[in-house]
Parts: structure tokens; sequence; C-alpha cells
């Protein structure tokens, strides 16, 4: 479970952040699938928005739903919201008052199953003066910003409104992002400004915190964040620092007392304010997590679902919190069902999940959990199932399954088919199922001798992955950044492990050192690895001067990327030996070479 929740975080890092790497992108009225009057509203204006079915350009059909989601920002403080749009004829419409203190609007357009990814518009908000309102220009940065011109929007920022300091904090998100090698030089010039001033609000404590963690001051940012939970409990920018914090010890991998130190902070901040956006975000760790208090858990729970009914994620983590407590299971039972009946009918798409990808990889965990509690609950049947439902759905490689699989079967004394499930977790890489394959063995054979012949007899016997029904890997042909050309056509009869990834994804790198020991363990195999970044040439080479990265890299590969469906990075497809996809992992940790090591050699077989 503890491998499942990382991958998750590492999702919900990746959606918010691709926000920012879309800058550029500007209302796309001109092709009139959608319009906004007006395109420079003020505070007190209404906003008009159609999206027009019948064009040809548009995506979602005449007869769903169509909803705006948007992200909503009251100066430099965002909000995610929805609003279902009204169909008068062909057109879908709906208004949107301009509050006053609204800085930005961030548009999209979804149906409960889909979602028009051409069609998005982003709009700042003037005063009723005509002045940027505060945090427009801040936010222009991330979502209307050309690459070159993303420092003019924070000088504007800046000359109008020097108390918003958040706005250095998105200026060096920016420049990681497009001009790595200023962002040390920056940072140290920007702090060495910050730090002389005198008045310490939420928005200059956050930018001090973040400005630490980007040179490396792990201690020094710990610091801030401890005067942030006692000067300011309750403030967003306080979630915020948290928030960063965990990204930043995650990515650079920090170890010792300081990461328990803020664990400790941030039980205490979810107790006081479990209202907060932050404590929602959380929850999911928070749900697996004994150590927390269940009266905490409860708390934020009840704040989220009391604001919003209808969102599946809530129902679901109190359900998870629950069963990780032992207790309340046949309110958890009832708790994790009315989650799956909402997010089936499509309602996680309204809270923030645009694309869709959310939904489709939380559907088989809530079923996962619903075989959890009705095991616990003595209900095998319903059990099992969930559980062979969830399989069915579940596109990743996922052990841990069969484990579950293996533990319903064995409690039914129904041995033959509890040693199937444990030798295909076994042969996934699970690593309790040789233990629990031993014990089995010892139960059911009444021997307490020959296991290891049993077991090399039992794995020679189950049919490797390369030999079950697959979809047939996409073709490419590209060439590497080294300039040896690759055909998936040419490599039949060898394994292929292809890694999606791009040099601002911590969670790429973080996995990079060890996917680099597989290419050592296997380089008298017949095994390729590929890695297809989606950086340009040039900044690769930089990038990897310092940073080896011993797959076969091939630069500028979105379009790869796109006909292999990777929707969140990093993400790993593994090819068997005839050409089709054998394993699919999504996530990235520090030990994703001991989940690939196992895949590997089960297509070797």
């Amino acid at each position: 479970m503890k491998k499942n929740r990382l991958s998750v975080l590492i999702l919900f890092f990746l959606f918010s952040a691709g926000f920012i790497l879309s800058a550029g992108v500007e209302n796309q009225a001109e092709d009139k699938v959608v319009s906004c009057i007006p395109e420079e509203p003020k505070w007190g204006d209404t906003l008009q928005i159609t999206y027009d079915t019948f064009n040809e350009n548009a995506l979602l059909k005449p007869g769903e739903s169509v909803y705006i989601s948007y992200m909503f920002y009251k100066e430099e403080i965002p909000e995610s919201r929805c609003v279902k749009m009204e169909k008068k004829g062909n057109i879908f419409s709906a208004e949107i008052p301009v509050e006053e203190g609204a800085s930005f609007f961030n548009m999209y357009f979804i149906s409960l199953d889909n979602w028009d990814k051409n069609a998005r518009i982003s709009l700042a908000v003037r005063t009723k003066d005509g002045i940027p309102a505060k945090g427009a220009n801040q936010y222009s940065m991330a979502y209307k910003a050309a690459y070159g011109d993303y420092l003019q929007f924070f000088e504007k920022e800046r000359e109008l409104y020097p108390d918003n300091y958040g706005v250095f904090r998105t200026k060096w998100f920016m420049m990681g992002a497009i001009d790595k090698d200023a962002l040390l030089p920056t940072v140290n010039k920007d702090m060495d400004y910050l730090k002389t001033l005198e008045e310490k609000s939420p928005s200059l404590l956050y930018a001090l915190c973040c400005g630490y963690m980007k040179l490396g001051e792990e201690e020094l940012a710990r610091n801030i964040i401890a005067s942030m939970v006692e000067k300011y409990p309750g403030s967003y920018y306080t979630g915020r620092a948290f928030s960063d914090y965990e990204y930043f010890v995650f990515s650079e991998q920090v170890k010792g007392e300081g990461p328990e130190k803020v664990k400790a902070m941030k039980i205490t901040f979810f107790d006081n304010n479990p209202h907060s956006k932050y404590a929602r975000e959380r929850l999911i760790s928070l749900a697996g997590d004994k150590q927390v208090d269940l009266n905490i858990i409860e708390k934020v729970y009840k704040s989220w679902v009391e604001e919003y009914p209808d969102n599946p994620h809530p129902h679901y983590n109190m359900a998870r919190a629950y069963l990780t407590h032992g207790r309340n299971l046949k309110q958890a039972k009832d708790l994790i069902q009315k989650a799956i009946f909402l997010i089936l009918k499509g309602k996680l798409r309204l809270y923030d999940d645009i694309s869709g990808g959310i939904t489709q990889m939380f559907i088989p965990e809530y079923l996962k959990v619903s075989s959890n509690i009705a095991f616990e609950l003595g209900e095998t049947g319903r059990a099992l199932a969930d559980l062979m439902a969830a399989q069915s759905l579940q596109k990743e490689v996922r052990p841990e399954y069969k484990e579950a699989e293996a533990k319903i079967w064995k409690s039914l004394e129904a041995y033959g088919r509890a040693e199937k499930a444990l030798l295909e977790a076994f042969q996934l890489g699970a690593a309790g199922a040789k233990a629990e394959l031993k014990s089995l063995y010892e139960k059911r054979y009444e021997k307490g001798t020959g296991f290891e012949e049993y077991l090399k007899a039992a794995m020679d016997a189950v049919t490797p992955a390369s030999k079950k029904a697959k979809e047939p890997a996409p073709d490419f042909e590209v060439t590497s950044l080294d300039g040896q050309k690759l055909h998936l056509a040419d490599l039949k009869g060898k394994v292929v492990v292809l890694n999606f990834w791009f040099i601002g994804c911590a969670p790429c790198r973080v996995e990079i050192p060890g996917l680099n020991k597989l290419t050592e363990e296997f380089k008298d195999e017949k095994v390729v690895f590929i890695a297809f970044a989606m950086d340009p040439a040039e900044a690769l080479e930089k990038y990897l001067k310092d940073h080896p990265f011993t797959y076969k890299i091939i630069p500028d590969a979105s379009k790869t990327a796109s006909i292999y469906k990777v929707e969140a990075f990093p993400t790993h497809v593994i090819i068997d030996k005839q050409g089709k996809i054998a394993y699919r992992l999504v996530g990235g940790s520090p030990d994703r070479h001991e989940q690939l090591r196992p895949l590997i050699k089960n297509l070797m077989r």
C-alpha cells in the first residue's frame, strides 16, 4: 500500500504542475468552439461563456452535459470551482460573476467522461479602475506567458503589488523549467533582498521558505515553516509551504530528523485547520497512517464532505482510514459504496480531474478497498468479486492485488487457487510472496523440506506474461541523443524497456540512479533500455553532463509519449520479445528498478 500511495502522490504533483507547463496557450475563442465576453474583465463584470458542440473542432458532444472546470484566483490564492453549462440549441452557455478581489481565471471544458483538451480560456482580471488585479500578472506568468517574456509579468506584478512575495516562487518555478542555469544565481540574489525585509507576512515567509528549499537549506526552510505554523496557522501559504517541503524532501531524498519534525507539525496543522485545502489534499496519506489520530481524519472528512458531498474522494479516504484503524467497518462499507457510486458516475471529474486520468487510476483502488473491508466483515464473496473487478480494470503492474486474492482463497481453504495467485504475485516481484508461498507449501503438502525445488518447478509452469494476450506496442523510429537510430520493428526478439520522463520531473530524476543499475545488470542480455524525454537535445546534453542516465536518450519525444498514451511522468512501458506491451508502471521512486527487475526477467524466460 505504501508504494501505491507514493504513486498517487506523484500523479497529483504532476497534474498540478501540468497547468504551469502548458504556458503559452491563451483564450482560444478564434476557432469559435469557445468564447468569453468580455475578454478583459473587471471586478463586477459577469463572464458570458459559450461552448459550441456542433463546431467541427469541438470534442464534446451535444448530448452530453458540459461543465466548466476552472481555477479561480482571488488575489494570489487559488480555488477550484466547477459550473454546469446550460444548453440552448446547439450552444452551451454559462455566466460566472467576476468577484471583487478576483485576479485570474483558467478554464477547461469537460463532460463526466471526456474533456476538450483544445479548448481553454485564460483571463487576467482588472480592478474597477482598469489596472491588473493583485495576482493577475503573477498567474499570467504561468498560463499566458511565452517562454521569453515571463519575467516581464514578474516585473509588472512587483511594480503594482510589492507586497505580493508569492510571485517570487512562481518566477523560480518558471525559471527552473525554462532557464535552469539562471535559477540558483537568481534565487541567491532574490533571497539577499527578501531576507532584509522586516515585514514577515505569510507570503514573504512562504517565499523565504521556497528560496531556502531551492538552495538546499532544509533546516532553514523547516524553521520558516515552524514560524508560519505559530504565527499564521490558518493561512493558505502555510499549507503551501508544507506541500512544497514534501516535494522538496522527495525530490532531493532528504533524510534525517527534519522530515519527521515537519510531519509532527503537519499533524498539529491538520487538527487545527481541518477545512484547509492542504488538509484535504493530504487526506489520502493521513488515511493510511495508523499514527494519525482518527479524530483528526474525521474532522478533515466532515469539513470536506459538508462543502462537497458529491466528491467521491473524502468518502473513499474516510473508509480507508476506518479500515487502517480497524474501526467502524460497517460505516466504512457504506462510505466506500457511496464513493464507488460517485466515481463511476464521473463525479471526480468535477474536482480537478480534467483529463479523467485520476478517475481511471482510482476506480480499481476504490474496488480494492471495498474488497478489503468486505473481507474483514467476513463477506468473502463480495470481497472476491470486488477484487476481481479491480484487477480487470487495473492497467498497471500491481502484485499486491494477487497477494490479496491469495488471502481470500486461503481463507476459503481453496489452497490450489491461493497458490496460483501467490505464484503470479511472486512472478511480478511481490516482496512477501515467497514467504507466503513457503508457509502455504508446508501447510498444503505437510512438508518441511523441498520448498526451493518445488518453487523452481512451479515457476517454470507459470505462463510467462509474454505469452498472454497483450496489445501490440505502437511502432516508432527515432534517433537517440548519441546518434543511434532505433526502430521498434528491428528489436523483435529482445525485451524493450521504455521510460517516459522530463528533466523538471522530480520523481523522474529520483529513479535514475536505480535505473542505471539495471542497464549495467542486463548489459549482456537481450534487453534494450530507451528513455523518451520531453526536453530538447540542448537541455538534455547540459543536464546529462552532471546526471548520467544510461538508457538510450531520445529528445523531443512528446509524439511518442502521445501514441503510448502516457498521462503522467515518469511512466515505464515494458515490451516483450514478440513486440507486445507486457507491463506498464506509472510513478517514480528510488526503488523503481527493484520493481522492474523481476518483470524483465519474466519476459526473458
